[in-house]
């Protein structure tokens, strides 16, 4: 983990920091972020209904090399997706 990151523990678990409604997710690896954000959702929102975030990737190594994705939450999961579009989320009404 980097020096950057090693100072975000919270009670969320290591290198994950929640400020009002930003989530600050620090990992050594974009897939290891992901891996940390999908066990951060798991938890904080398994009560709640679908939803999309936007969410940007930047290496602190190269802070102007940064790139968005869309986290989209649902019961259980994590889906990962690039584009400019938001995701659609369509919900049973059963």
């Amino acid at each position: 983990m980097s020096k950057a990151c090693a100072g975000n523990l919270a009670a969320h678990g290591a290198g994950v920091t929640v400020r009002k409604d930003f989530v600050q997710v620090c990992g050594g690896s974009a897939e290891q972020c992901f891996q940390l954000a999908a066990e951060f959702f798991a938890v904080v929102a398994r009560a709640r209904s679908a939803f999309t975030r936007r969410a940007s990737i930047i290496a602190l190594s190269r802070p102007d090399e940064h790139y968005g994705r869309h986290f989209t939450v649902v019961p259980g999961a994590l889906i990962i997706s690039g584009g400019h579009v938001e995701p659609k989320i369509f919900e049973s009404k059963a």
